[in-house]
């Protein structure tokens, strides 16, 4: 036992004087540079650093110099991040040392943000950039060549001189590549000038269509009351519509760098034209018309009391359609044009205005405009057939004697002719007349809101309304088609109305007037009339029928109707001013060839002239400022519609004093002239005596 002590206690003796270095010798390694990280954008890279004298070393498994100590290798790198791994051996034992380092070899995109354009108003300048690179380090800015300034974000450049400015910025990223743009601004502080070439100062305006012509600086921006005006290389022109009594026009012009000048005109019919004119004096003019509530005609310019428009009779064109009420103008189109329409006669006659083609037949078209002057804005454009149709085609097919020729003539442009002699019918496809049909162009005005209806379109402008639609009882057909501010209608043998609704503000919000303009379109309303007072009536036609009013009392109006056609129609009777007083104070009893009628029981009862057994009825709605009578008219002959206003019965001492007032003015003119104001003055006496007894005797015997 103590033998085996004894060998252990060498054993352990042994291994303790052994060195702890004899055991485990681990190489040290450390690289100084460049750092964990770095970026450059060289491909070759030194790599220095530490190691163990003894130590043998590489760098990415290849093998590197150990000068006592010190280590220096070159590396080359690839694009991107690249992992550098330093290694140590020595007595079998190994060592690593690792650094990452990003290769970038590519310049950083730079682009300005701000300013978009080339050109600038002011002296101070936010200048603002961006670049698609991730490692900006800084940025330097510098204006017109001068010392480059650093920052790190936006800049701002102050103190700009009017002239050019040439913008230089860098971008440098964390590599040390260099990304670079520049631009070349335009510093502009000085406004614009508007020169006005037409219409020249002191020229007398005698058409209510003119040019307005001026010069701006070239590129800039030309409004005419909002209106963008192309600029011809510093010329402008717009053809205006004078459609009122005074006439503004507020140019305005913004060159590129946003500079703004503006000029305010006024232009007036009848006057000398003035750029000096103040535009505080626009609401003191007047122009008194020739005819106050008739057309006006100058120069094809016809303006009156509502409805004012311009027709150009060598362009076939009529510029500008407005209606007029007591509150405003609203312009509803800008230019209409009838394709192939050339006007050859022209009339006026009392509120109504027409244009009219000739029938040149197998050339042109029949085409009649015709405008009313009254508060319902109606414009007519009526394209249909000749009356004497057969006798143009016999004069224009044949040339022969009209005895010896019978011809038919269908809707379908079929033309049949028969010779007398022989008996034999020829038929003959006749295309020269009616190939194509007229087309007819409305060209909006501004801000004029467009929904399609049934048979046509509806406007909405200025809190107004108005309609435009074929009447189906006319026959034919209006194709229409609407792009952008055209609304183009394709009219064959048909008749168009424009109809601005009479401002009586019904509490329906419209939707009455709506459908009398509906009917209207279905054919089932034939006429219009307003009246405001007694012999002030205004009448629109839409079918074959002749109006015309009587007023046999102050509270009696008497329309006389009658029509070649026995089909029976719907009358729609407007009312303001007095008349309309009358709705409100007064009981409205109808009769119809002096048998009374009743009220119809809706929209739809009246607009059946079938039913009720023939019998004529109407349908009143109110407004807050007019009302709307539509009266049946069943068939046709000769017929006598009345409006009687009565006063309601009132109270029974109402009518005690209305019996003793019809007593004494019986009694005052029995008497003779000279004795009735003496007379007048007992009987008042007498009686006001009579009823002072009666009421205080009343008094007593309650007491």
């Amino acid at each position: 036992m103590n033998k085996y002590k004894k060998i252990l206690y060498i054993v352990i003796l042994v291994f303790c004087s052994v060195p702890a270095s004899a055991v485990i010798e681990e190489p040290q390694i450390t690289i100084h540079s460049p750092q964990d990280y770095y970026f450059t954008n060289g491909s070759l890279i030194t790599i220095t650093g530490e190691a163990d004298a003894g130590a043998t070393l590489s760098i990415n498994g290849k093998p590197a110099t150990n000068n006592n100590g010190i280590f220096l290798e070159n590396v080359t790198l690839t694009e991107g991040l690249n992992q550098i791994t330093a290694e140590a051996r020595k007595n079998g034992n190994i060592s690593r040392a690792v650094v990452n380092i990003t290769l970038d070899t590519i310049s950083p995109d730079i682009f300005i943000t701000s300013p978009q354009g080339t050109y600038i108003n002011s002296t101070t300048l936010n200048l603002s950039y961006a670049s698609n690179a991730s490692d900006i380090d800084r940025y330097r800015i510098r204006l017109n060549n001068s010392v480059w300034d650093t920052t790190s974000k936006n800049y701002t450049l102050f103190n700009l001189t009017e002239g050019g400015a040439l913008i230089e910025v860098q971008a440098f990223d964390r590599a040390g590549n260099t990304g670079k743009t520049s631009v070349n601004l335009t510093v502009d502080l000085t406004p614009p000038v508007i020169e006005l070439l037409k219409p020249a100062v002191n020229e007398t305006i005698s058409t209510r269509y003119i040019e307005i012509t001026g010069m701006a600086e070239p590129g800039a921006n030309i409004t005419v009351n909002g209106i963008n005006i192309g600029n011809d290389n510093g010329t402008w022109s717009i053809a205006a519509l004078l459609s009122g009594v005074n006439n503004p026009f507020r140019i305005e012009s913004m060159d590129m760098a946003g500079n703004k000048a503006e000029k305010t005109i006024n232009v007036r019919v009848g006057a000398n034209f003035s750029m000096d004119f103040p535009f505080e004096d626009f609401l003191n003019l007047s122009l008194n018309f020739s005819q106050p509530g008739k057309f006006e005609g100058n120069n094809d310019a016809v303006s009156g009391k509502y409805v004012s428009y311009l027709f150009d009779r060598n362009a076939s064109v009529f510029i500008g359609y407005s209606i007029n009420d007591s509150l405003s103008t609203t312009l509803w189109f800008n230019k209409i044009t009838i394709k192939g329409f050339t006007a050859e006669n022209s009339s006026v006659s009392g509120p109504i205005a027409r244009y009219q083609q000739e029938g040149k037949f197998g050339e042109v078209h029949y085409v009649e405009v015709e405008i009313h002057d009254n508060r319902m804005g109606i414009m007519l454009i009526d394209i249909r057939q000749f009356e004497d149709i057969f006798g143009k085609v016999r004069d224009y097919l044949m040339n022969k004697p009209r005895e010896r020729l019978k011809i038919n003539v269908s809707r379908e442009k079929n033309v049949t002719l028969e010779r007398k002699q022989t008996g034999n019918v020829t038929p003959f496809y006749f295309n020269e007349s009616w190939g194509s049909w007229p087309e007819v162009t409305f060209e909006l005005a501004n801000n004029v809101n467009v929904t399609e209806i049934n048979n046509g379109y509806r406007f909405q402008k200025d809190n107004k309304e108005a309609y435009l639609f074929r009447v189906n009882n006319t026959g034919g057909s209006a194709d229409f088609t609407i792009n952008e501010n055209k609304l183009v209608s394709n009219i064959n043998n048909s008749l168009l109305v424009f109809r601005q609704l009479p401002s009586m503000d019904l509490t329906d919000g419209g939707i009455f007037n709506r459908l009398i303009s509906q009917g209207i379109s279905d054919g089932v309303i034939g006429a219009e009339f307003f009246v405001d007072s007694v012999g002030s009536y205004d009448v629109v036609n839409y079918g074959n029928l002749t109006i015309s009013a009587g007023f046999p009392d102050v509270d009696i109006m008497e329309l006389n109707v009658s029509s070649a056609s026995p089909e029976g129609t719907v009358l729609a009777v407007g009312m303001s001013g007095k008349f309309y007083n009358n709705l409100l104070n007064k009981n409205l009893t109808m009769r119809y060839d002096g048998m009374e009628i009743s009220p119809a029981s809706g929209y739809q009862d009246i607009m059946d002239v079938t039913n009720d057994f023939g019998n004529a009825e109407y349908l009143l709605a109110m407004g807050r400022s007019g009302a709307m009578v539509l009266v049946s008219v069943p068939r046709f002959s000769a017929h006598t519609i009345s409006f009687k206003f009565e006063t309601p019965a009132g109270s029974f001492g109402s009518n005690i004093i209305d019996m003793l007032h019809f007593l004494s003015a019986g009694l005052f003119l029995a008497l003779p002239a000279s004795s009735r104001e003496l007379a007048f003055s007992i009987w008042w006496f007498v009686i006001v005596s009579i009823i002072y007894i009666v009421i205080r005797k009343a008094v007593r015997k309650d007491k």
